[in-house]
């Protein structure tokens, strides 16, 4: 599990961006472990713990050091370039979700493309690390079907969560708002045996 920390190597109490914390959270009930178990073996009090994961207490690095050790994770300082992950990108395409905001979905579809586009191969493969937030059957194959695309374009490994989501074959489900209407052949593969009808062209503006 890799978590991105933007912080300098001076000092004990350093700002952690709150995306670190909810990679930690995320991370931590995807093993299943409850804040409690976590609080034991990191030796911090299990409210402390629940505070930083709620965003109502600003962690120190090192109690954010002990938290990850005792779930069982390693952290890692990644510098992105300004990119944003996977997981950060479903992250905001499911807050968009109960607003019905498809074209900001859909715009933050593309910065995934782009992103895994313009970063190098090492950063591709950290943007695309950490398991996505599940936001739904469709949204869920999409990126899925994305990160497949990019990274097999280019030669590299796919993380184990992209064969988690399968998709629909029959769905013809698209990103955008409204029908829209595209060749089968247009379609990447990755995507399309997912059921998502986007084309490559579409996912080009890097």
């Amino acid at each position: 599990m890799l978590m991105r920390i933007d912080f300098d190597t001076l000092g004990d109490r350093r700002e952690i961006p709150m995306t670190t914390v909810d990679a930690m959270t995320r991370a931590r009930r995807r093993k299943r472990l409850s804040v409690a178990e976590v609080a034991r073996r990191s030796g911090l009090q299990p409210s402390n713990l629940s505070a930083i994961e709620s965003g109502s207490r600003e962690p120190t690095a090192r109690n954010l050091e002990r938290a990850a050790r005792g779930a069982g994770l390693h952290l890692l300082v990644v510098d992105l370039h300004g990119r944003s992950s996977a997981a950060d990108i479903a992250g905001e395409i499911a807050e968009a979700e109960p607003t019905g905001d498809r074209w900001r979905q859909a715009r933050l579809f593309v910065q995934l493309s782009d992103d895994l586009v313009g970063a190098d191969p090492f950063v591709k493969v950290l943007i695309a690390a950490e398991p996505p937030r599940p936001i739904d059957a469709e949204w869920d194959a999409a990126i899925a079907g994305l990160v497949e695309w990019r990274l097999t374009q280019f030669g590299l490994p796919l993380p184990e969560w992209v064969s988690d989501a399968l998709g629909d074959v029959e769905s013809r489900w698209s990103i955008w708002p409204g029908a829209v209407r595209v060749d089968a052949a247009e379609v990447p593969a990755p995507l399309l045996r997912r059921g998502v009808w986007v084309s490559g062209a579409e996912l080009e503006s890097a």
